[in-house]
C-alpha cells in the first residue's frame, strides 16, 4: 500500500466571523502519492474533494462543518 503525502497544501482563510464561530477555508496545492515501489504521482488538491471547507467553532473548538445551512 502506498502514501498520500499533503505537506504541499496551502489553506487560506476566505472568511471568518467570529461572533457566528463561521469560517470558510479555500486549499490549493498539490498532493503527491507514493507507490509501494517508489514511483510517486502529483495531484492537483481539488480532485481529492473540495477546494474549501466550511467550519464551526463548537465547544472552543474548530470542526469541519457537513450541514449546508449552517
Amino acid at each position: 500500500m502506498g502514501s498520500i503525502d499533503m505537506s504541499q497544501l496551502y489553506y487560506e482563510t476566505k472568511y471568518y466571523d467570529a461572533k457566528l464561530g463561521r469560517a470558510v477555508v479555500a486549499i490549493t496545492g498539490n498532493v503527491i502519492v507514493k507507490s509501494p515501489n517508489g514511483q510517486n504521482a502529483l495531484f492537483p488538491y481539488r480532485r481529492f474533494g473540495r477546494d474549501w471547507l466550511r467550519l464551526i467553532k463548537e465547544n472552543n473548538e474548530w470542526k469541519l462543518c457537513h450541514n449546508l445551512n449552517s
